[in-house]
C-alpha cells in the first residue's frame, strides 16, 4: 500500500501510514524503465574531481512492517527500511534490504514484550554500478507504559561498504521516524525506521 504525502510503500495489511496518518492507496506499478547508467570508471573520476568525496541524500521509499502477538499481554512490533533511493544530478541510487536484524525481550514474568527490528544489509546499484552495505552501527530503545504495554524501537545509524574495488561507502541515517499502536487488551507495538539518510561515496 503507498502513502502519496510520504512518496512511500507500506505492507498491504496496513490502511493508513504510520508516519502521517494519511489513507494508503494500492501501490503504483514500479517502474521499470532504467535509470541513467554512469560507466564504473567514470563513476570513480568524478568522486575524485570532487576532492574524493561525493554524497547523496536518499529517503526511504518502502518500509518493511510486523506485528506479532504472544501469551500473556506481550505485542511485539519492529519496522525497518526496506527499500531507500536518492538523486544527484544523472547519479542515481536505488537500495534494497537483502537481510533484516530482529531481536525479542520479554520483561516482568513475559507479561511485558520488546520487538526491534534494523536494516542489517543493503544492496542495489548506483547508476548501474553494483552497491553493498552493512550495518555498522545500531540504535534500540524502549518504553514502558502501564499496567503491560512495551515498546521497542531500533533502527539501523550507520551502515559501510562498497561500490567496486575503489570505491567505499558510507550511510548514515540522518531522520528517524518513530510510532507507537495499542492493540487490546495490553499489546503495545513499536515501530521505527530510518526515514532519510546521506550516503557518501569515497575513492580508496
Amino acid at each position: 500500500m503507498h502513502c502519496a504525502p510520504c512518496r512511500c510503500d507500506y505492507p498491504e495489511w496496513l490502511r493508513s501510514c504510520p508516519a502521517c496518518g494519511a489513507a494508503l492507496e494500492p501501490s503504483p506499478p514500479i517502474d521499470t524503465a532504467q535509470g541513467p547508467q554512469v560507466g564504473y570508471a567514470e563513476l570513480v573520476e568524478r568522486v575524485v574531481a570532487a576532492g574524493g568525496s561525493l554524497s547523496i541524500e536518499l529517503s526511504t521509499t518502502a518500509v518493511g512492517i510486523e506485528q506479532t502477538w504472544r501469551f500473556f499481554y506481550r505485542g511485539f512490533g519492529c519496522a525497518w527500511a526496506e527499500r531507500m533511493s536518492g538523486r544527484r544530478e544523472d547519479l542515481a541510487v536505488e537500495l534494497k534490504a537483502v537481510e533484516v536484524g530482529r531481536h525479542r525481550r520479554s520483561f516482568l514474568l513475559h507479561y511485558i514484550g520488546y520487538g526491534f527490528a534494523w536494516t542489517k544489509q543493503l544492496d542495489g546499484v548506483i547508476s548501474g554500478n553494483p552497491a553493498h552495505l552493512e550495518a555498522r552501527k545500531v540504535e534500540m530503545d524502549r518504553k514502558t507504559r502501564f499496567p503491560y504495554l512495551g515498546y521497542g524501537f531500533a533502527w539501523t545509524q550507520e551502515m559501510g561498504g562498497t561500490c567496486g574495488d575503489r570505491l567505499e561507502l558510507a550511510l548514515v541515517t540522518t531522520e528517524v521516524v518513530r510510532k507507537q499502536r495499542y492493540g487490546f487488551p495490553y499489546q503495545g507495538y513499536g515501530f521505527a525506521w530510518a526515514r532519510g539518510a546521506q550516503l557518501t561515496i569515497q575513492s580508496r
